[in-house]
C-alpha cells in the first residue's frame, strides 16, 4: 500500500513537474496603482460586469489567476496572465503579490518590490512585460 502511494505521488510530481503546470498553480495577487488618467473597473470574466473601480491615482489588490480584464471609457481590456520573475515577488505568511502600475498608455508595467508608486521612472521591464491588451 505504502509503495503504491509512493509510486501514486512520483508519478503525479514527474507529469505536473516536468510540464511547467506547477508555477501555474501560484496563486498571485497583484497590486495595481492606476497612473492611467482615468477610472478603470476591473470586470469578472465569468459575469463580465465591474466588480470594483480603481480611481485614477489610487491603487486595488486582487487576485491575478488567469490575467486581468479592465474597463476603460466603455472598451474592455483584457491582459494574459505572465508570472513575474521571483524577484519582483513579495511573499507574506498567506499571499504572494506583486507591484504592477497601469500608466496612459494603458500597458501594465511590473514594479519591483520596494518601489513607490507612481513611479516616475518605469525600470527595464522582464520578458512578457509590460502588460499589453490582447487584441
Amino acid at each position: 500500500m505504502r509503495s503504491s502511494l509512493l509510486r501514486i505521488c512520483l508519478i503525479a510530481f514527474v507529469l505536473f513537474g516536468s510540464t511547467g503546470l506547477t508555477k501555474a498553480i501560484v496563486l498571485y495577487s497583484m497590486d495595481l496603482y492606476n497612473n492611467s488618467g482615468y477610472a478603470v473597473d476591473l470586470i469578472d470574466t465569468r459575469t463580465r460586469s465591474a466588480w470594483t473601480t480603481i480611481a485614477n491615482r489610487s491603487r486595488k489588490k486582487f487576485v491575478y489567476w488567469e490575467g486581468a480584464v479592465i474597463r476603460v471609457s466603455n472598451r474592455n481590456l483584457r491582459f494574459a496572465r505572465v508570472d513575474p520573475p521571483n524577484e519582483y515577488i513579495a511573499t507574506g505568511l498567506f499571499s504572494v503579490s506583486f507591484k504592477a502600475q497601469l500608466n496612459p498608455d494603458l500597458r501594465i508595467y511590473l514594479l519591483p518590490v520596494g518601489t513607490h508608486v507612481p513611479a516616475r521612472q518605469i525600470p527595464p521591464q522582464p520578458k512578457g512585460f509590460p502588460l499589453t491588451p490582447i487584441r
